[in-house]
């Protein structure tokens, strides 16, 4: 081999890695863009999870409410009956 053979080899070399390294670092944006879009969602899903958590306590102090309203608790009675209980008992 002479060294321009050698030297043809080396750049051919250099150029294959290369378009490998553009192709890799393509992958990884790519791949940042997905990781930073399901954080995101993740993020979203998470308030939205929050938000209903908050609504749910606020219905059921509201119901217990109205619970406590149509069936009060008689002194000495049982108060361990879930409000749906309680509701389907109610005149």
């Amino acid at each position: 081999m002479t060294k321009d053979d050698l030297v043809t080899d080396l750049t051919n070399l250099v150029y294959r890695r290369t378009n490998e390294v553009e192709k890799l670092s393509k992958f990884q944006a790519d791949s940042d863009k997905q990781l930073v879009d399901c954080m995101q969602k993740i993020k979203d899903l998470a308030a939205e999870r929050d938000a209903q958590a908050k609504e749910l306590a606020d219905l059921k102090t509201a119901v217990q409410v109205i619970v406590d309203m149509v069936d009060p608790v008689e002194d000495g009675a049982d108060g361990k009956k879930s409000m749906m209980e309680q509701l389907r008992e109610a005149p």
